[in-house]
């Protein structure tokens, strides 16, 4: 078995298990100061601020010329909030806005961005799920590929809403424009490209004259070919490709919009369909590994004018995290991703032996109720002299028994290579050590499976 231990703190913290502190509580606690050092990562109210420690942790992650506004955390019916209030879960959001220009390998957005998927699951016990928007799937990408794969260790899954994989034609289109001029740009390429081209066109002609241009409006598109981003989102870019690949075993759902557009001008006149407008279906569906991708078709056809002049409508870019249909697909793969809840107290005196539940005829009280993977370590008390800690596997099938203080002494300690006391290699989630008598056994339960053995 692939564990390193310093045994004497380990008999001592096995040890401690007997004692009323619940398994697993110190440790967290003793974490959560790696938050007070990413300011970026600030967590969404649910009407109250509910403790990280034991939750699934959801980051939301915005994109490109973007905030975490992105995401409503002002609005009760905001697909943030609604998260928010999913029991057992907390939500965060991690905000690069300053730097939203800027590619994801600039500190601030992907290596701060696994710092902070780090610190969440670190504290929290538990995987994060993120769901990312435009370019926000991309800095995901950059952060799952760091630390020697630990940051995806640390993931449960990635929802991406409109992310461009295989970057934006619209933007390789708009590059053309500007750097052949309008003759040569829509006569050279296929027809895809041709037809990009002239898209770009006739959002120019349709944004001029208005000054201000929120991200919300297709007008602000027109600023990213000559920010910094501009050549790394254009469509099979060197910038993308240099990505680090893709985990293997990470879920990926991809969600996208793909508007039907009517384009005229000059001797110029089709419809087709242009996805979310900067991303198309093809580029944005690109890399789903979690199942059928949710596509939100506005099919009736639109035309640049209106989209700019009256309304984008639910199909276009920025307004995806906004979509009904979008946000049931993301609230669904978190529930998905959701250990069982900690047993109640009640559930927990029924699952012991009958012995176990009272002493002398005294009906003990369970106190301090901690769940970690499978696991559940409680105290049970009977008096302010006596008491012990039990422990249990929590399954589909319901509760499991496993010991109380009187046998064998158990507790849980996360995957963490930083505690002194146990290092435990990355596909392994948390270790059970157990001890019976002067022997000490760790049963290390993971995305590996399961494995035990004696250390001592």
């Amino acid at each position: 078995m692939t564990l390193r231990i310093a045994a004497a703190a380990a008999l001592a913290l096995v040890a401690a298990a007997a004692m009323m502190v619940p398994a697993g509580a110190a440790a967290l606690a003793s974490a959560s100061s790696c938050l007070g050092t990413l300011p970026q990562v600030q967590q969404v109210p649910a009407g109250g601020t509910r403790p990280l420690a034991g939750s699934t942790p959801v980051l939301f992650v915005h994109g490109i010329l973007s905030s975490p506004r992105t995401w409503g955390t002002t609005s009760p019916s905001s697909i943030s909030r609604q998260t928010a209030a999913i029991p057992g879960v907390t939500a965060w959001t991690f905000d690069y806005a300053h730097q939203a220009e800027d590619w994801v390998r600039k500190q601030e957005i992907g290596p701060d961005l696994a710092a902070a998927i780090s610190c969440l699951a670190e504290v929290s016990g538990h995987k994060v799920v993120i769901i990312a928007h435009s370019m926000g799937g991309l800095a995901a990408q950059f952060a799952l590929g760091q630390r020697h794969g630990q940051i995806a260790a640390d993931t449960a899954e990635l929802v991406t809403i409109g992310t461009p994989f295989d970057g934006s034609a619209l933007l390789s289109a708009a590059q053309r424009v500007i750097t052949e001029g309008e003759t040569k740009a829509v006569l050279s390429g296929d027809a895809e490209d041709i037809a990009n081209a002239v898209l770009f066109e006739a959002l120019l002609s349709a944004c001029a004259g208005i000054a201000t241009h929120t991200d919300s409006n297709p007008c602000s598109l027109l600023s990213v070919p000559r920010a910094p981003i501009g050549t790394a989102l254009e469509e099979n870019s060197p910038q993308i490709s240099a990505l680090p690949p893709w985990p293997a075993a990470l879920p990926v759902l991809d969600t996208a919009g793909d508007m039907r557009i009517n384009v005229s001008i000059g001797r110029y006149a089709f419809t087709r369909d242009f996805g979310d407008l900067p991303v198309s279906l093809a580029s944005a569906t690109a890399h789903d590994t979690a199942g059928p991708v949710v596509v939100q078709h506005c099919g009736a056809g639109t035309t640049i004018v209106a989209l700019v002049h009256l309304s984008p409508g639910p199909c276009y870019h920025s307004n995806l995290p906004k979509d009904p249909k979008i946000i049931a697909a993301v609230l669904a793969a978190i529930r998905a991703n959701l250990p069982p809840l900690c047993p109640s107290a009640a559930a927990i005196l029924q699952a012991l032996p009958a012995g176990d539940r009272e002493i002398r005829g005294e009906k003990g009280q369970i106190k301090g109720i901690t769940c970690i993977g499978p696991y559940v370590t409680a105290g049970l008390v009977y008096s302010p002299q006596i008491g012990t800690v039990v422990l249990l596997q929590q399954e589909a099938s319901g509760l499991t028994f496993l010991t109380a203080g009187t046998g064998p002494r158990c507790t849980i300690i996360r995957a963490d290579a930083g505690n002194g006391i146990v290092y435990i290699p990355p596909q392994y989630g948390h270790a059970l050590l157990c001890l019976d008598g002067d022997k000490l056994a760790a049963h290390l339960r993971g995305a590996a499976g399961d494995r035990a053995g004696a250390l001592n």
